[in-house]
């Protein structure tokens, strides 16, 4: 059982949200005839779940209704994902206000302030606290759905401590959690109670997940480790895709994270970021050595960069950066690449890049490019190309694809990217695929790509 002090599950909030919010897509799963605004059902019987504290506000019906629905999902699923049946949450649900005088599970009057800004399970007394206020702040910035993945998650520390945690390490721990918060995630798809999900409340879940990560450079076996937003997406749409008994097996002392320190101090003074200049200069030529170990015959191809409004390239593209078949170059709308590079860091500007490179590598490969089908194996490609960088760096082996290596955060950026180019087919074209799965792609293909670099590359342009 676990006696580990409840984790600082958030920490202060940014403004990367805007851009995800403001570009997610909005197509809804159809088939229910309960109407759902952000993921939540606006015609449900509110639970009758009493919250300690509660004072009858908007934010703490919301977490009853959560919890209701997250209780009510594992109490039909605990016995048979797990063997044995699920024992009630004994400790309650606690609404506080750390400048309140009401007692707060897992903390002395001495150290509540220590809870502010903050949602978690404690172990000891088996409650789920959360500072409504905070809570409130969360909704009000990043939709009512967010409170369900929060529930979703904490009640995931409520399963580690009746079935076992994963191990003593807490960036597992955090992970495991994550998982499970996930698996609830997929119910909701299908509808609970008081919840529809749509993909563009998985959009923002996965933005959330860039709040909520660690630092760039922070090591993963620090104990109150959580995981970088790599990590923590990954966690979660594991336990989406692949259901409780993956997350109960998956998070032992084998696995690996994405976690890793700067180098040096001048790449933890620069953020782990090149210049742009150099940026602009390099990407080409790791892109091009990329394609040649992959693709048959390949001619060096070369990056013209536009400024205002894409070039026509014979009328046939209006995206922001695409393969030129008519002069057989990557054209990259600056502002683009730029605005890339400032927001997120090099590497989502990389990213933006290679997935031109990608778009060559199919053509000259004989690969249907103008596809759903297509674009998933551009993505899968850079996947392929990144996950061999990273390897380059944590092991230092050689990339068959190239000498960068990648530094802290920077598949965290390549994350960010995928979720800010929306789904509106202005930036690059997604054919339709949101965020969520364009993520899983990718991710998948770095983790493939760290123990089988040309193998994985040749599987993407062989899907």
């Amino acid at each position: 059982m676990s006696t580990r002090r409840p984790g600082r599950l958030f920490g202060l909030l940014a403004l990367l949200m805007a851009v995800f919010v403001a570009t997610g897509c909005t197509h809804t799963v159809s088939g229910f005839a309960n109407p759902a605004t952000g993921g939540v059902k606006s015609d449900a019987p509110p639970s009758d779940m009493e919250i300690v504290n509660g004072d009858g506000s908007d934010i703490d019906q919301l977490v009853a209704n959560s919890l209701d629905d997250v209780m009510a999902y594992w109490d039909d699923t605990f016995e048979s994902a797990f063997g044995t049946s699920l024992e009630p949450l004994s400790g309650g649900v606690h609404a506080y206000d750390v400048n309140g005088t009401m007692a707060i599970p897992c903390f002395s009057d001495q150290d509540r302030q220590q809870a502010a800004n903050n949602a978690f399970y404690c172990p000891s007394d088996d409650a789920i606290g959360y500072d409504r206020a905070f809570l409130q702040q969360l909704a009000d910035q990043y939709g009512d759905f967010i409170v369900p993945l929060v529930m979703a998650h904490e009640f995931g520390h409520a399963i580690q401590n009746r079935v076992g945690q994963p191990s003593n390490q807490g960036i597992a721990i955090e992970g495991q959690a994550d998982c499970y918060a996930g698996v609830f995630t997929e119910q909701t798809v299908q509808g609970t109670p008081h919840f529809h999900a749509t993909s563009s409340d998985l959009d923002t879940v996965l933005g959330g997940y860039l709040l909520l990560r660690d630092e760039p450079g922070a090591s993963a076996s620090d104990p109150n480790a959580h995981g970088s937003a790599f990590d923590r997406v990954g966690a979660f749409q594991e336990g989406f895709n692949e259901g409780p008994q993956h997350c109960l097996n998956s998070f032992g002392p084998d696995r690996e994270y994405a976690a890793i320190p700067y180098t040096s101090q001048e790449d933890y003074a620069n953020s782990g970021n090149m210049a742009y200049d150099q940026m602009l200069t390099d990407i080409p030529v790791e892109m091009n050595t990329f394609a040649d170990a992959v693709a048959d015959n390949w001619s060096d191809v070369p990056t013209e960069t536009f400024q205002g409004s894409p070039q026509s390239c014979g009328g046939q593209s209006v995206e922001q950066v695409f393969y030129c078949t008519d002069d057989k170059t990557v054209q990259a709308g600056e502002e683009l690449v730029k605005q890339a590079y400032d927001k997120f860091g090099d590497f989502a500007a990389m990213t933006a890049i290679a997935l031109g490179y990608g778009e060559a590598i199919q053509d000259v490969s004989g690969v249907e490019e103008d596809s759903p089908e297509g674009f998933a194996a551009r993505l899968c490609l850079v996947g392929a190309y990144a996950g061999a960088a990273f390897e380059t760096t944590v092991a230092q082996v050689q990339s068959p694809f190239g000498t960068l290596q990648l530094s802290a955060g920077d598949l965290d950026e390549a994350v960010m990217l995928l979720i800010a180019i929306g789904q509106d087919d202005t930036i690059i074209n997604t054919y339709g695929m949101d965020s969520f799965d364009r993520i899983d792609t990718f991710r998948q293909a770095v983790l493939d790509a760290r123990n089988d670099p040309e193998g994985t590359a040749a599987a993407c342009l062989a899907a």
